[in-house]
């Protein structure tokens, strides 16, 4: 069962990088470092593919690394079994904390599970009203979820439902992929991103069998067509505290810009986010001989530490 808002999640911070950390780029060692100084009060994980076995059912993880999934695909899942068994918070590697999880994570996870969301798009697919024509004609975020920070306690309905449902469904996905009509195959996938209830289409056992493939954030949009076919599972996020993707995604791709005011007082705490998702292949500059905001905050590590 779900806990309830009186009770605080497990202190578990879980953090993978399947090559080792020591591999692991610039921007991931810096993302880490926030994690451990803002949460000190916190068991903080770092995960390897040598060191996951450890902390789940061996044969589960069987099942898992057997299934010939990529990396991506099998973090996607490795996440969901974290939270189940353990509980905690799970953030991507390129993720910043800027606010101590003490500070907001209890009351997020209060329904026993958290991730964040795309508000308008979910609220739009979960709209039963909208008409069938609007629902493929509109355009919308394509994802209601994110999840490259989830949070949660053990045994909650969500983690512990969806893990073995997606690569059961994941499985399903590359036994039936196909190599021909690929170009048509592109194109379907990139009409069917339109929306979000289009996109739930894609995350359906009967697009991925006869399409023979399936679509790189799969993991999110068979999440939301769960959310339209199961009314338990809609049920569950439904209970989940609202709080904005878009907010905490603002510099994903953008930490190659000058660094600037907005930028320094989101990361000292100040903005509209706890955390702040960058995408650590996207920190090259923009233009030469300017500090950018990746050179900031590396600047900003290194004082930390010395």
């Amino acid at each position: 069962m779900d806990k309830s808002a009186t009770s605080p999640i497990p202190r578990n911070i879980w953090i993978l990088w399947l090559q080792g950390f020591e591999q692991a780029p610039p921007l991931v060692q810096t993302c880490v470092t926030t994690w451990r100084e803002l949460n000190s009060d916190w068991n903080l994980h770092l995960l390897t593919q040598e060191t996951l076995p450890d902390y789940l059912d061996a044969d589960f993880v069987e099942d898992l690394f057997s299934a010939q999934l990529p990396n991506s695909k099998i973090a996607n899942i490795a996440r969901l079994a974290l939270i189940n068994r353990h509980g905690g918070v799970w953030a991507d590697a390129d993720v910043y904390c800027v606010k101590p999880l003490d500070e907001w994570v209890d009351q997020a996870a209060a329904s026993g599970f958290f991730a964040f969301r795309f508000e308008e798009a979910d609220a739009w697919l979960r709209d039963k009203n909208v008409p069938l024509i609007n629902r493929c004609l509109a355009r919308t975020d394509d994802r209601v979820m994110a999840n490259w920070f989830l949070a949660g306690h053990p045994n909650n309905f969500i983690a512990g439902e969806y893990a073995p449902r997606h690569l059961a469904f994941l499985k399903l996905a590359l036994s039936a992929r196909k190599k021909s009509l690929g170009f048509l195959r592109n194109s379907v996938i990139s009409l069917m991103k339109r929306n979000a209830f289009l996109a739930s289409m894609m995350g359906s056992e009967a697009f991925v069998t006869r399409v023979g493939r399936y679509p790189y954030f799969v993991f999110h949009y068979h999440f939301a067509n769960l959310l339209r076919q199961d009314d338990q599972f809609r049920v569950a996020w439904e209970k989940v505290e609202p709080r904005s993707a878009p907010a905490a995604l603002v510099f994903s791709k953008l930490l190659g810009r000058p660094v600037d005011a907005a930028f320094k007082a989101a990361i000292h705490g100040e903005g509209d986010s706890p955390v702040y998702k960058f995408h650590w292949r996207r920190t090259k500059a923009l233009h030469q001989g300017t500090e950018t905001r990746f050179d900031w905050l590396q600047e900003r590590a290194k004082s930390s530490r010395s």
